[in-house]
């Protein structure tokens, strides 16, 4: 479910390219239009995230009702957990299609590499490898957004108390937002010549 929250970034970078009039027709119109650009950004943000929680709810369906696995009382948490990786995945997204100024298909790609490293580092490939990054390298566990939802189901599954699994929401909400933010100023700051 990590992979699928993070994987909703290529819908971030679809609607950087839809507003990059140097990228898409569709965002030269847009860019005409007497609307702020944040707005339109915003507006595309929130339905991509709306979309995606109806196809993770759907997984999480899937989960419960076909394969049978039992979340326990804490179902509304993992629901959130879902819903805030969501987020990250797809302000994740926005803010590397915003940085790399190449066509849409290096932006996915980049957004692949990114976070296939971020799923490395969290352990997903090698559990090892999330011992080794707490060990030696903690101050990665808490900016790696593959490794904090992932904690954040851990912490559901393994700990009565809920204080690990706040503290990745709250890592998680803060990121979303730093992503958010920088996507802004860098859209923001972009001129172009001729639309």
């Amino acid at each position: 479910m990590a992979m699928a929250c993070l994987y909703t970034g290529y819908f971030g970078i679809k609607e950087i390219s839809d507003i990059a009039p140097n990228q898409s027709s569709k965002a030269v119109r847009m860019n005409l239009a007497p609307i702020h650009k944040f707005k339109i950004l915003l507006c595309n943000l929130l339905s991509s995230i709306f979309v995606n929680a109806i196809l993770i709810g759907i997984l999480l369906l899937y989960l419960i009702c076909v394969l049978k696995i039992d979340f326990g009382d804490r179902v509304l948490l993992v629901i959130l957990t879902n819903f805030v990786g969501i987020i990250t995945g797809i302000f994740m997204g926005g803010f590397i299609g915003s940085i790399v100024k190449k066509k849409e298909e290096t932006k996915v790609a980049v957004y692949i590499s990114t976070t296939m490293f971020c799923v490395f580092l969290a352990g997903m490939m090698a559990v090892s490898i999330k011992y080794w990054i707490r060990e030696y390298l903690p101050f990665v566990s808490y900016i790696n957004p593959a490794n904090l939802i992932t904690d954040a189901f851990y912490s559901l599954y393994y700990y009565e108390s809920l204080n690990r699994f706040w503290l990745n929401i709250g890592i998680l909400s803060i990121i979303s937002a730093i992503f958010l933010a920088l996507t802004f100023c860098i859209i923001r700051r972009q001129k172009y010549e001729s639309i």
